[in-house]
C-alpha cells in the first residue's frame, strides 16, 4: 500500500501544507513552556529555546539542559550521553559497556589475559549484521552475555551460528547459575568489579 503523501512537498500539495503547518504549531501557550529536559538533537533543542526567550524561567532550565546536552555529544564516553546510565566507557577497560554484567564479564577475560574484540561486526544476511559482546580472534570464540533472550536476537544467533561454524558462539545468561558462579569467583579476585 503506497502513503498518500508519497512524492508531495508542502510547496506543491495544499494538504501536506496544512498538516505541516497543523504539526509545527503547539495546541496552547500551555504546550510551549511545557518542556521538561531536553528532547530530540541539540539543534531543534537550541530552536525551541530561541522561539522561548520571553519565558524566563523555562528559558534558564531549558539553557542549562543545552548545556549538558552539548558537553555529552563533544564527549559519547560520559555516562550523560546515554539513556541507560549503565552504558558508558568502562577506563579500567578501554570501550564502551552496556551493563554492569558484561563489563565484569570482560574484566574476567582481562584478568585471565584472554585477547578480545568488544562488538565486532559480522555480516549475516541481506544487511543483517550481529556484533557478539566479546570476540577472541586467536581461541576462535564469540562471547555473548545476555540479560534476556529475545525472539530477534535468538534468530541473529542461529545465523551467525549457520554462516560462522568456525567460530564458537558461547552464550552467557546474566540468570544461569554458570554466570552466578564466575560472578562469586571473580569478584573478590578484580577490583573494578561493579
Amino acid at each position: 500500500m503506497k502513503p498518500w503523501n508519497k512524492g508531495l512537498a508542502k510547496e506543491t500539495d495544499e494538504r501536506v501544507k496544512r498538516n505541516s503547518e497543523r504539526i509545527s504549531k503547539p495546541k496552547s501557550e500551555k504546550g510551549k513552556q511545557n518542556m521538561k529536559g531536553h528532547t530530540g538533537t541539540y539543534k531543534r533543542t537550541q530552536k525551541m529555546l530561541d522561539n522561548m526567550k520571553g519565558h524566563t524561567g523555562i528559558y534558564k532550565r531549558t539553557q542549562k539542559n543545552i548545556e549538558n546536552l552539548s558537553k555529552a555529544h563533544k564527549n559519547r564516553n560520559e555516562k550523560s550521553y546515554y539513556k541507560n546510565k549503565n552504558v558508558f566507557v568502562r577506563e579500567d577497560l578501554g570501550h564502551l559497556c552496556r551493563s554492569k554484567p558484561e563489563a565484569n564479564f570482560c574484566r574476567i577475560l582481562k584478568y585471565l589475559e584472554i585477547n578480545y574484540k568488544y562488538e565486532k561486526w559480522f555480516k549475516l544476511e541481506e544487511g543483517k549484521r550481529y556484533a557478539p559482546d566479546c570476540y577472541c580472534e586467536k581461541l576462535n570464540l564469540a562471547y555473548e552475555f545476555k540479560g534476556r533472550m529475545y525472539k530477534d536476537a535468538e534468530e541473529k544467533i542461529e545465523l551467525f551460528r549457520q554462516k560462522y561454524p568456525e567460530i564458537k558462539l558461547i552464550v552467557i545468561m546474566q540468570t544461569s547459575k554458570e554466570w552466578k558462579r564466575l560472578e562469586k569467583y571473580f569478584k573478590d579476585k578484580i577490583k573494578e568489579w561493579e
